[in-house]
């Protein structure tokens, strides 16, 4: 006996989270966002701790690395759909690859729905940008700038929260800050950019005292501290076309 009731399967028999097309639209994928929603409305309770690799390795995702940043971009694409999970920068406890799901959303796996009302404004999300520079106040990339470890890969810019979103609407624009998509992910595991606490420590334990200081600084406040030299250069930044010669 299946220990699933009949809603969990497809008009194919299959269960919605092993469906590879949409059952009236044979030629259209049945995508990673449908098939999470669906595995976690039926495996998972409200409170549960789980990992995004757990859930990869449950609806048959690759472990590239390519593809774990699709996988994390479509797990952050179901708050759209008013569902709502946890992950440690919300929730002191949890670990850097776990989260808790606090909310189940809407149905997507049975068809296409609308969005949330309260989903943020072109006008809103420029605001943010301008106000953090155009830069992620994290790890203090800009737009377009490439990260130091990777040259062919360029920053893309989002919007992230101070808060869990069930304390604060998302469109608060209180709550926003900008972010960019490395920064943004929920949960790094598998990450080629992670480092051990054990290969870390020592790089900290090597820092004189003022550096040591400041990075303890970004740690308590949860981003990166940029001095008068660096808000020298995002004006600079945006003179478009102008050259300056010192």
């Amino acid at each position: 006996m299946s220990p699933y009731p009949a809603e969990a399967y497809a008009p194919s028999g299959k269960l919605w989270w092993k469906t590879r097309y949409w059952p009236d639209k044979p030629k259209a994928k049945f995508g990673t966002e449908p098939r999470l929603a669906a595995w976690l409305k039926y495996n998972a309770k409200i409170g549960d701790i789980l990992t995004l690799r757990k859930l990869r390795k449950a609806i048959g995702s690759s472990n590239r690395v390519s593809a774990q940043e699709h996988f994390n971009r479509r797990f952050r694409a179901l708050r759209k759909y008013g569902w709502t999970v946890i992950s440690c920068r919300d929730l002191a406890g949890l670990k850097q690859n776990e989260f808790r799901l606090d909310k189940i959303g809407k149905p997507i796996w049975r068809g296409k729905v609308k969005f949330a009302k309260d989903t943020i404004s072109a006008e809103l999300r420029r605001e943010i940008f301008e106000s953090d520079n155009f830069r992620c106040v994290i790890c203090g990339i800009g737009a377009g700038e490439c990260y130091p470890d990777d040259q062919t890969k360029k920053a893309r810019l989002s919007l992230g929260y101070f808060a869990a979103n069930f304390l604060h609407k998302p469109n608060d624009p209180a709550n926003l800050r900008t972010e960019c998509s490395r920064c943004n992910v929920p949960a790094k595991e598998g990450a080629a950019q992670f480092h051990a606490a054990k290969d870390l420590l020592p790089k900290i334990r090597a820092l004189g005292r003022a550096q040591k200081a400041r990075l303890l600084r970004w740690v308590e406040n949860g981003q990166r501290e940029r001095d008068s030299v660096d808000h020298l250069f995002d004006q600079y930044r945006s003179l478009a076309g102008v050259k300056l010669f010192l």
